[in-house]
């Protein structure tokens, strides 16, 4: 597969000069200690291929596909679960990272050994910071930002009680005196409030999105939420995940394309490069059209339009709905 042929000079590193480099590249403070490292692939909508660091209290993934710079930084104690999934292509193990307030991350691995490895070394990191985490004393980290803050209170209590030097400080106009020639902040409803904003009549929502799993399980979260204020949402996404969303008594709209087949066209013959960009030419602009094509369909007669900018499509039908 083109990028796992990728060679990183932290294989030929001593542990500490390791633990070095894996905090430089994320700037994470020094009691951060790297616990092992795995090659995977990081997906959404194209996938990444980089690296995964298991830190003592970070999860974090680091990408080598040529233009592409992504990191990413996910604390343990946001954290809620760890799964193992199937790959989107034969041959490949999955892991699914579930995140609290956050839509689950996906990973995938050239082999199932290498994906329980990392699975294993994940959930036994995170079992053992679960002592701390209920703990009521301050980790290094919180230590230094109490100490920081505590450092910058004190300078502002000397400022306010030293000699300003006969400095006068001066208010612009509007903070100190009031402008009588600007409007009052009105509604055009008398009734209106600006703590509630909430539509009087039911709206038909339309949540559009493409993607994996991952991409869509927000929505119906959002959806029930819709539902239960009264309003008629609906989710626009690609037609294998329909049974899925209509299970939970949310209306669903197929959209065309697969991104199944994008995601393999960007492993197999790597970013940006010729060959890419000729089977691009060849396949990635029927997946565009027929998936604005589909879209357009699929948002009609909505109230609202809610877009994920995988979609690309949401904003052009706003405007063409009016």
């Amino acid at each position: 597969v083109p990028g796992e042929e990728v060679q990183d000079s932290e294989d030929e590193m001593t542990v500490r000069e390791a633990e070095k480099s894996f905090r430089n590249h994320f700037a994470l403070p020094d009691s951060e200690k790297l616990v092992a490292t795995f090659f995977g692939f990081f997906h959404r909508v194209l996938p990444l291929y980089g690296k995964l660091y298991v830190g003592s209290t970070r999860l974090c993934f680091r990408s080598f596909m040529p233009g592409n710079w992504t990191k990413l930084v996910i604390p343990f104690k946001d954290i809620m679960d760890v799964d193992k999934e199937r790959g989107f292509r034969f041959g490949y193990s999955g892991m699914v990272v579930v995140i609290r307030g956050h839509e689950e991350i996906f990973f995938e691995f050239g082999s199932q050994d290498l994906r329980d490895d990392c699975t294993v070394t994940l959930l036994r990191s995170l079992d053992s910071l679960e002592p701390f985490q209920e703990s009521v004393l301050l980790t290094e980290d919180e230590k230094r930002d109490a100490e920081a803050a505590a450092a910058e209170n004190l300078l502002l209590q000397e400022a306010r009680q030293g000699d300003r030097g006969g400095v006068e400080f001066q208010l612009p106009r509007g903070i100190d005196q009031p402008d009588n020639d600007s409007p009052a902040i009105s509604f055009d409803d008398p009734a209106a409030s600006v703590l509630n904003f909430k539509p009087e009549e039911s709206l038909r929502i339309t949540c559009l999105t493409i993607g994996s799993r991952g991409d869509v399980q927000p929505y119906i979260a959002l959806c029930k939420g819709l539902l239960a204020e009264g309003h008629r949402p609906k989710i626009a996404s690609h037609a294998e995940f329909g049974d899925w969303v209509r299970s939970h008594g949310i209306d669903f709209a197929p959209v065309e394309g697969n991104p199944a087949e994008l995601m393999a066209l960007c492993v197999d013959h790597g970013m940006f490069t010729p060959s890419f960009l000729y089977e691009t030419n060849q396949k990635f602009w029927p997946f565009v059209r027929g998936l604005l094509r589909t879209a357009w369909a699929a948002c009609q007669d909505s109230d609202l339009l809610i877009e994920s900018p995988s979609a690309m499509a949401g904003i052009h039908i706003a405007e063409a709905l009016g």
